[in-house]
């Protein structure tokens, strides 16, 4: 009888184990489309909003070996604010926090390579302190080539879509959103040409960035280097999440990437905190707080389990423990799938709809 008894307790403590280490069940996401621009007419969905969808924009370029694409994308729940957002969309504006993204990111490569190759045995020093030394020089040359009006922009196509999120098994628990796709083209060779003049132009000859410029505008004219890349800005100096909770997330099942970029002048835009929430509202505990300063000219990154986030930003020294209740500068909706990356720019307080980058 006392072996049975043994038995027994040694079940149920295993039991008990099993059940803690369970894994918490994640919300499913299912996105179905209910209807679209060419519904009434019977227009299948473009080419391009299908590539660009379910691969990103660098899928969409590898179409256009000529041209560089653009596409403007705005979501909202109200749809004639969706289409008046696209019908005034300024590719202008897209190519100018494209620029400050990328050629920011090309001046950091360059400025810390050549730091390196002089520092020696202090090089990690030596990359520091260039590139300390150059950033408010590179924030001027930034500053000038984006406020320069580009010309030859083609609109060629635009695109609607209204889609339900939801999880199956929360009947009545959905988001509806219209979403807004405006196409423009660029030939590249005139547009690379603008550019590298812009650049040229932005820097006397006695700059310590003079030669570094004329670099990356000779690159421009010579096709070695693509300013509408992916693009990455340096990190923010403490990490949104260590490697030991990267690891912990991506054990527990599929998981994504999102970014957020500062593409903020200087430190005049601060994304001083980040909150993301399970589910489709900034309601109850959030999930993940980042209160880490994130400057203009630098992006964050969080490994999250699929499904889906609302994702709230505050700009310029908000925390929510000095005020709480503290509402976000901005916010928006993400749905994570596994292996892909989202991206997402900051800029002024505002946060945009996040597009996936792979």
């Amino acid at each position: 009888m006392k072996r049975t008894i043994l038995v027994l307790m040694v079940l149920f403590v295993l039991l008990a184990d099993i059940a803690v280490a369970a894994p918490k069940k994640r919300p499913k996401v299912v996105v179905t489309e209910l209807e679209n621009k060419g519904t009434s007419m019977k227009v299948a969905t473009p080419d391009w909003i299908k590539t660009y969808t379910a691969n990103g924009i660098s899928k969409v370029q590898a179409n256009y070996k000529d041209m560089y694409c653009v596409i403007g994308e705005e979501t909202g729940v109200n749809k004639q604010f969706v289409l008046a957002w696209a019908d005034n969309f300024s590719a202008q504006q897209r190519i100018g926090a494209m620029l400050r993204t990328n050629i920011a990111s090309e001046y950091q490569a360059r400025v810390t390579g050549i730091a390196q190759s002089s520092g020696g045995a202090n090089s990690s020093q030596a990359a520091g302190a260039g590139s300390g030394e150059y950033k408010q020089e590179i924030n001027n040359v930034i500053n000038a080539i984006v406020n320069v009006s580009y010309s030859g922009a083609q609109r060629e196509a635009d695109w609607w879509s209204l889609r339900r999120r939801y999880d199956p098994d929360q009947k009545g628990v959905y988001s509806d959103e219209y979403t807004a796709y405006v196409l423009y083209l660029f030939p590249k060779a005139e547009l690379n040409r603008q550019i590298a003049r812009a650049l040229e132009t932005s820097v006397s000859a006695d700059s310590a960035l003079y030669q570094i410029t004329i670099d990356i505008a000779r690159s421009l004219l010579t096709k070695s280097f693509d300013f509408l890349g992916a693009g990455n800005l340096e990190a923010p100096e403490t990490p949104a999440q260590t490697a030991a909770e990267k690891r912990t997330i991506t054990a527990g099942g599929p998981t994504g990437t999102m970014i957020i970029r500062n593409n903020s002048n200087g430190t005049g835009s601060i994304m001083s905190m980040v909150k993301i929430y399970s589910g489709y509202e900034a309601k109850g505990e959030a999930v993940l707080t980042y209160d880490k300063p994130v400057l203009g000219g630098q992006q964050a990154d969080w490994s999250l389990a699929e499904g889906i986030y609302t994702v709230e930003v505050f700009l310029n020294g908000a925390r929510e423990s000095q005020q709480p209740g503290l509402v976000g500068s901005g916010r928006t909706t993400i749905g994570v799938t596994g292996g892909n990356t989202f991206v997402a720019d900051f800029s002024g307080g505002s946060i945009s709809s996040f597009t996936k980058r792979n």
